[in-house]
């Protein structure tokens, strides 16, 4: 009676690609996922919708969009903003596997279904999983404050749009409830659009990360061979997941990245949550405009539109 929906809906897949929905180190999320999925024997592969500068790197290209990166692949300087080689490294150097990771340029909704497509054709993938680091990618778009919400949409209307046939299903996994804060989002709006989410039965259920678990040991080492391999890049998000894991409550810095702003960790950073991602952009308005943008420039004015249309909502506070 305590599986949650998402587990029961993936059983039948097969070979599933895990990506970072957001850029940066929101692939990292991904991570304790992956090891239980691999008990189950489906076959994994990453994708990342990455910040990183493609000039600095010498990965493989299958289009003019997006590379396949693995440990070995070069990069033109030391400590370069690379969230997704520290990932294939740390799976070379701490678990001694060899996984390659599909790295995508920053762009729009069309251009990043295509991608998808063409990775279609090196991975059979079956279900896709996006991965968000904060809760930012479940907000409607008219809220006060919207985080990194551009990327987060921009996968999202991406997958919905896959012409591919015989893929069961594209889900979305968000973990870090609050972290967003950090950068003006209200978790009354989030929790606003997961109530809606719940109506439209696009929520799956959710669960605690807890520090017992031995994927979550393999997530934590991951985020802290992270904070050494680019000390002047730690991850906000992922380091304020970790500190809930341990325990660490209220306005505690694991992170000179955060000195001079008032955090709030707490229990429920340590929550993963999915959903149906089908049912979040039936939910959109501009959802089919949005699906034909060409870069984050056109995402970015037709949402901007929409906020005009329909006017910013007053900003509200949780009421506990």
């Amino acid at each position: 009676m305590f599986d949650i929906p998402f587990f029961t809906q993936i059983e039948e897949a097969e070979k599933i690609l895990l990506c970072g929905a957001g850029g940066g180190f929101d692939v990292l999320g991904g991570v304790p996922l992956y090891f239980y999925l691999k008990e189950l024997n489906k076959k994994i592969r990453f994708a990342s919708y990455s910040f990183t500068d493609f000039n600095n790197i010498k990965g493989k290209f299958i289009n003019e969009h997006c590379k396949v990166i693995n440990y070995d692949t070069p990069i033109s300087r030391d400590y370069i903003y690379f969230p997704e080689k520290i990932l294939t490294d740390w799976f070379h150097n701490e678990q001694n596997i060899d996984v390659p990771i599909y790295t995508i340029k920053r762009i729009g909704p069309m251009l990043l279904r295509k991608t998808y497509e063409v990775i279609f054709e090196h991975f059979k993938y079956d279900t896709i999983i996006l991965v968000d680091g904060g809760t930012d990618s479940l907000l409607l778009g008219n809220e006060n404050k919207l985080g990194s919400f551009y990327e987060d949409i921009t996968s999202i209307i991406s997958v919905d749009n896959l012409k591919i046939d015989n893929i069961y299903q594209t889900y979305l996994m968000v973990m870090g409830f609050g972290v967003d804060a950090h950068h003006g989002v209200s978790h009354y709006d989030v929790l606003s659009s997961i109530a809606d989410l719940v109506k439209r039965d696009s929520f799956l259920g959710s669960l605690s990360l807890t520090k017992e678990m031995m994927h979550v040991e393999n997530y934590i080492s991951l985020i802290e061979y992270a904070n050494q391999k680019l000390p002047h890049h730690q991850s906000i998000v992922h380091n304020s997941i970790v500190d809930a894991i341990k325990g660490n409550f209220g306005n505690f810095h694991s992170t000179d990245r955060t000195t001079g702003s008032h955090l709030f960790i707490n229990p429920l950073m340590a929550q993963i949550w999915f959903f149906d991602t089908f049912q979040m952009v039936q939910r959109i308005p501009y959802a089919r405009k949005l699906s034909s943008a060409r870069d984050l420039d056109e995402v970015e004015r037709i949402i901007s539109e929409f906020r005009r249309k329909v006017g910013i909502k007053r900003r509200q506070s949780i009421p506990l």
